[in-house]
């Protein structure tokens, strides 16, 4: 549980990240290929999230244990993220507008926690997740 282990678990959430993405409008193929990349990147932070909680479990300091911490809210709304463009991506053939315009909002809340992950690579403390991903109201 080093500091390079730490930096390591955040590199790869960070890979991980440029893989989650979704383009609409598009055909039918290339949808399903999208879906594949997403349903491996679920898969990737799927694992980094059990590893990061066994390293949050494993921590005996309790600095090292909130760095955890954090990383894993920040897995754990990454998933969800991830989950939205899965369905996205399946319902786009139903509803064209209706999926772009919710693809909007779901890249908006991609994009600050991708913003949070740059924050703690540079060793800054990442904003509180449940204030800066709560839907927009306007």
């Amino acid at each position: 549980m080093t500091y390079q282990s730490y930096q390591a678990t955040v590199a790869s959430i960070r890979h991980v990240c440029l893989t989650l993405s979704l383009q609409l409008p598009t055909h039918t193929r290339a949808i399903a290929t999208q879906l594949r990349h997403l349903h491996q990147a679920r898969h990737q932070l799927e694992r980094l999230e059990m590893k990061v909680r066994v390293l949050a479990n494993r921590s005996w300091s309790p600095m090292q244990r909130t760095n955890y911490q954090v990383l894993n809210q920040l897995l754990h709304h990454l998933l969800i993220e991830t989950a939205n463009l899965t369905l996205l991506a399946e319902e786009f053939t139903a509803d064209p507008e209706g999926t772009v315009s919710c693809l909007r909002e779901v890249n908006r809340r991609k994009n600050d926690l991708i913003q949070q992950l740059h924050a703690i690579e540079r060793g800054h403390k990442p904003v509180s997740f449940e204030s800066s991903l709560l839907p927009s109201t306007h």
